[in-house]
């Protein structure tokens, strides 16, 4: 009688060597059962196979449970370079790349293998197939998946929890609204300006989006020229005003772009045309197309105004003269007084003062070659008077 060994396979953390005897006389093991038939076909796949004394002490190792519990569907073929002096950790690791390993969290690159309604089911390159959610892909317009994706493309996903009937489930928007919060970051870390598309109406603003994130655009930061119904669902050039990535908060501004670019034009000393968009207490808020412009109360007419209401009204286009330019906050300070030649003429006939601007403008720049030509030596410095 000889002793024969064969491998019983069960599930993993069970693998074990079984060694009975065989009689080849009564062609029967030593139980009860026979297995006249399947003895000698084992004995030559077992001949066939020369396995080496390591492959058959990792394949009796316990450390298996390492590999999540999978059922062994077919036999694992260590490879090529794996010797009977290779250490057991390079051939664990080796198997571990064959059967696959992955951890919630973990981004991969995979190509699509299937379309289907529910979804996308993915190749990660390992012996489990993922499966790709429709709820976490980002498809624009209520589009299907198959409408927008093929086989064979590929794509970045993050290993999700498993769910339902699917042991390994992925998600694409995840990894690109990540990458789009690091785009913006950039943007705003340069001040650069990026393109967004109005979806809507929200909360006195706009709800605004950039690729996969959605952002607000405050009504007062729309440049003044546009009303809401011309750049409803048309994209706009904004600036990011504030950003949280972890609270998923975006507030941009459309004027911060306009008004960088209209500043440059303007300069101190001009008359600029505008339109009244409001009427304060202590002034009138002036759009210079583009950018917003204070007319202060003080600065309306040498005399003084009680009400600004009763000289100016919202909509009505005046002609005022820039005396300051605050950059950093974005201000341009105007004034109608340096255009009267007499005391009140704002508050009697501004239409008349409009017409004589250039009296005015002449008068104004002569005050003030005056007083750049006039200064006072003190200690070696000069000092405008």
């Amino acid at each position: 009688m000889e002793n024969y060994c064969f491998f019983q396979w069960v599930s993993v953390g069970q693998i074990k060597l079984v060694c009975r005897s065989y009689n080849y006389k009564y062609r029967m093991l030593s139980g009860s059962s026979r297995v006249s038939n399947f003895v000698p076909n084992f004995l030559e796949q077992r001949k066939n196979r020369k396995k080496s004394t390591l492959q058959l002490k990792v394949l009796m190792c316990s450390r298996f449970d390492q590999l999540k519990d999978r059922r062994l569907s077919r036999a694992i073929e260590l490879p090529k370079f794996t010797s009977s002096s290779a250490s057991y950790e390079k051939v664990l690791e080796a198997i571990k790349k064959q059967v696959g390993e992955t951890k919630v969290g973990e981004i991969r690159r995979g190509r699509i293998m299937r379309v289907a309604k529910e979804g996308l089911f993915i190749d990660l390159g390992i012996e489990k197939k993922a499966f790709l959610p429709r709820q976490e892909l980002w498809i624009e317009c209520n589009k299907l998946p198959f409408e927008v994706f093929k086989e064979g493309d590929e794509m970045e996903v993050e290993v999700l929890p498993s769910m339902d009937n699917f042991d390994l489930v992925v998600s694409e928007i995840s990894v690109r609204r990540r990458k789009c919060w690091e785009q913006l970051n950039e943007f705003y870390s340069m001040s650069k300006s990026f393109p967004v598309l109005v979806l809507g109406c929200k909360n006195n603003g706009l709800l605004v989006r950039y690729d996969c994130i959605e952002g607000y655009l405050p009504i007062e930061h729309l440049v003044p020229s546009q009303t809401v119904g011309q750049v409803m669902n048309t994209q706009l050039e904004v600036k990011v005003l504030s950003l949280e990535s972890e609270s998923n908060n975006l507030v941009v501004s459309q004027r911060l772009t306009v008004t960088e670019k209209r500043e440059k034009e303007l300069k101190v000393g001009s008359v600029v045309d505008g339109v009244v968009r409001a009427v304060r207490d202590y002034g009138v808020v002036v759009d210079l197309y583009g950018v917003l412009g204070l007319l202060f109360v003080k600065d309306i007419s040498c005399d003084p105004v009680e009400d600004p209401s009763k000289v100016f009204c919202v909509g009505e286009a005046i002609q005022c003269m820039i005396v300051h330019i605050d950059r950093k906050r974005h201000r341009v300070i105007l004034s109608t007084r340096a255009l009267e030649l007499q005391s009140g003429e704002m508050l009697k006939d501004k239409n008349k003062v409009f017409e004589r601007k250039t009296e005015a403008l002449k008068r104004v720049r002569k005050i003030l070659d005056e007083r750049s030509s006039r200064r006072k030596c003190f200690f070696g410095k000069t000092f405008p008077v």
